[in-house]
């Protein structure tokens, strides 16, 4: 898991709009909205390495301030 400062302009995660946002058994197709409820944003420009905050290797289960650092 990749954390880093938020860049200016999100978008919905490609996973999100697969997902969700076409599928018609889903409520809503309002990509934000869902994207805040999973969770789940892209960024159409690049991240700068210095813009990278944090990473970790997630474990099942387990809250995130457990997660190794890499």
């Amino acid at each position: 898991m990749v954390a880093c400062r938020r860049p200016n302009f999100l978008v919905p995660d490609w996973d999100v709009v697969n997902s969700m946002v076409n599928n018609p058994q889903v409520p809503s197709n309002d990509g934000h909205v869902l994207a805040r409820e999973a969770g789940l944003f892209a960024s159409r420009a690049a991240i700068p390495a210095s813009e990278i905050t944090d990473i970790r290797e997630p474990a099942l289960s387990t809250p995130y301030s457990t997660w190794r650092r890499v």
